[in-house]
Formats: C-alpha cells, structure tokens, sequence
C-alpha cells in the first residue's frame, strides 16, 4: 500500500478489563479476551484486513478502506458482549481512517 493510500484503522478495547480481572481472576479474564479477539481475527482476510497489534485486552486492526472497516468492526463483534457472565462488560470498537493528509480521525458515519 502506498504512502498517500487511504487505510482505516481499528481499535477495540475491553472496557473495565482490570476490574474483570480483579473480580473474576486471571483464568477466566483470559478467555474473555479469546473470546473477544477471536471474531475480528476469523474474518480479518475477508476484507483485507491485517492485525496491526494486540496487547492485553486490545486489538488494532488495519483495513485497505472506511467501508471494509466497518463492515470488518460490525462482523468482529463477539457474542459474549451480550450474553457475558461478566457483570459491567462493555466492549467498544471504534473505526478511525487515515486520511491521504495523514491525519487521523472518526470515521465519517
């Protein structure tokens, strides 16, 4: 991909991660991750998508355009959101382009 070639960015995040952890131990915060990864990881080749980083409870993902990046946020979103055992679990995945500027912002809804 060129230098001045558009690309949108992906970060998710689980919100009050070291809370979890704290309350339900490091096992079962653990599998919450793989839980919450594993989604965007499964269908990342699908829109060209590559993983940029992990760390912890985050995840960056790099997609070629705004519209594979949303539609790669909205199929990554992992079941357990809604149905976790994990009281106050909240997940958010926010999609950021990089415009051929190089400046970085929200993605335009």
């Amino acid at each position: 991909m060129s230098p001045s070639a558009s690309q949108t960015f992906l970060f998710a995040d689980l919100a009050g991660f070291t809370a979890l952890t704290e309350a339900h131990g490091d096992e079962r915060a653990a599998d919450l991750v793989d839980d919450f990864v594993r989604p965007a990881r499964g269908v990342m080749g699908a829109y060209d998508a590559t993983e940029v980083k992990a760390i912890g409870d985050a995840l960056m993902l790099r997609a070629p355009d705004a519209a594979r990046g949303v539609l790669l946020a909205r199929r990554s979103r992992p079941r357990s959101v809604d149905s976790t055992a994990f009281p106050g679990y909240a997940s958010e995945c926010t999609p950021v382009r990089r415009s051929r500027a190089g400046r970085i912002g929200s993605a335009p809804p």
